[in-house]
């Protein structure tokens, strides 16, 4: 096909308009230390009033040295967000909670290897979706939450056109909307994976499509193919993963228990679950088919145990049987440090983005920091969105606009000239909310694995490399790395709601 000479050309979309959620208060400040302020100002009036000037001033210079932290910023925090962390990392390490051991040498009962951490507790179900599917359904008993995992294959935006790039981001943004509609999703995660491809995954998929009877030149060639083409190739892998609030399902546990609950969580979940697999396939990817138990449990265990992929691999292509079970998916040993993480035969390091891109994107703005990387083996890029529900969006993109205006009003200048922009951006926010658009909180995590500690250094400057190519700063989970590892899976678990913090809490500090 040609183009036409003089022929419209279809017009570039950008994107953007991120903004951090907002909260009430004076100048940097949220609503809670703001709060803290006017009491403290309140005070020393007080104080002023009974016993004097000079008690006063001293009085204001010991608030000021004290409140100075809440207020200075450090990688996305305040200083004593990140002392607060320092100390709970000091004391996790005191009590040598940063080590664990399972297996015949560990600590877990009858030698298996449960997994660590959050994960510890969680349990896997099976289910059956409306149209006979099996699949497994995560149990996250710590927040009541339960969660399924779809695996996607997603196409690459090389060889297609704008307007089809353009149709896939905005069936993406209409497919998050409608996860605020369905009511009782807390958390979807999208997670691209990258890992190596030894060979045996090709191996084992020609040879389910080589039939008897055919000619055997052909069936040499197919296995000529599998043998040759995985030379220094990565494997790309794409999950999605839904996370359901038990009580916003409307699930009450009465005497049945768990298995109760788990029965009605899986039938209202299987009734809701065909439609939004096939969903995925406006954005761009396959039809999400849900992962099995025996499916979960193999990937999370080929997370923790990366030397391992090749050995299910290779049995996967000889057409040995799999066993493995979720109780006996964890690592053998784990030891978390403040920036990485060991586990079994891999050293990993996770980051958070602390803050979006500036300005507009286009649609390939995460292209690069997803595609395979030579010096990290094994990289999982995880987005986490948390879908407002239909009913609360007004009142959320409202607050944002209000703290907009009042950030605008109060200072002006060409050097304030971002909180302009800011007040642009909660204004189309409101305008596309009043034209049905949903609202979605979104954050980034990115772990890099390496099978030793020679390359390991040479993985992590890579990713951040990529990352400031895609304009995102990234900045290390510190001493939550184990935490952050398993959040980044993608199996359904959602840091905010297992935070000893409640998250309205969080919002305001």
């Amino acid at each position: 096909m040609s183009a036409t000479a003089g022929a419209p050309s279809s017009p570039v979309r950008t994107y953007g308009g991120w903004r951090r959620p907002a909260s009430p208060g004076i100048g940097p400040l949220r609503l809670i230390p703001t709060i803290t302020v006017l009491v403290s100002l309140a005070v020393l009036v007080l104080v002023a009033m009974i016993a004097g000037f000079l008690p006063a001033v001293v009085l204001a210079l010991l608030l000021s040295l004290v409140g100075t932290p809440a207020v200075l910023p450090w990688q996305g925090r305040t200083l004593y967000a990140r002392w607060g962390q320092r100390w709970s990392w000091r004391r996790h390490r005191r009590a040598r909670r940063n080590v664990y051991r399972s297996g015949i040498a560990g600590v877990t009962r009858d030698g298996a290897r449960t997994l660590p951490g959050l994960l510890a507790p969680v349990q896997v179900w099976t289910a059956q979706d409306a149209i006979g599917r099996v699949y497994g359904l995560v149990e996250i008993p710590q927040a009541k939450q339960w969660a399924v995992v779809l695996r996607v294959a997603a196409q690459t935006g090389s060889l297609v056109d704008l307007d089809t790039r353009n149709v896939w981001v905005a069936s993406w943004g209409e497919y998050l909307a409608q996860l605020g509609q369905e009511g009782g999703v807390a958390q979807a995660a999208a997670v691209v994976e990258t890992a190596p491809d030894p060979g045996q995954s090709l191996a084992a998929h020609v040879s389910g499509l080589v039939r008897d009877g055919v000619p055997a030149f052909a069936a040499r060639v197919q296995y000529a193919a599998a043998a040759e083409f995985p030379t220094g190739v990565a494997e790309t892998l794409g999950y999605v993963s839904l996370t359901y609030d038990e009580h916003n399902l409307g699930v009450t546990r009465g005497r049945g228990g768990v298995e109760a609950a788990a029965h009605a969580v899986a039938e209202e979940i299987g009734r809701r679950l065909p439609g939004l697999s096939f969903g995925l396939k406006a954005a761009g990817v396959s039809t999400g088919a849900p992962l099995t138990p025996a499916d979960l449990a193999r990937r999370v265990h080929e997370a923790y145990d990366p030397a391992c992929a090749v050995e299910l691999a290779a049995a996967d292509a000889a057409g040995v049987p799999i066993q493995l079970d979720w109780s006996d998916a964890g690592p053998t040993a784990h030891e978390e440090g403040d920036r990485d993480y060991r586990h079994d035969s891999g050293r990993s390091r996770t980051w958070e983005a602390i803050k979006p891109p500036p300005g507009v994107v286009r649609d390939n703005l995460l292209e690069r920091l997803m595609s395979p990387t030579a010096q990290a083996s094994r990289k999982r890029v995880t987005l986490l969105y948390r879908p407002i529900d239909a009913a609360n969006t007004a009142t959320v993109v409202d607050r944002d606009l209000r703290a907009a205006i009042n950030r605008e009003g109060r200072r002006r200048g060409i050097a304030h000239a971002h909180d302009t922009a800011d007040l642009r951006a909660a204004k189309q926010a409101t305008d596309e909310e009043a034209d049905g658009a949903g609202v979605v909180g979104f954050s980034i995590l990115v772990t890099a694995t390496v099978p030793d500690d020679a390359g390991f250094d040479a993985a992590c400057t890579a990713v951040e490399r990529d990352a400031r190519s895609a304009r995102i700063r990234l900045s290390p989970v510190y001493g939550a790395q184990s935490a952050a590892f398993a959040a980044a899976l993608g199996v359904g678990l959602s840091l905010p709601d297992l935070s000893v913090v409640p998250h309205p809490l969080r919002e305001h500090l």
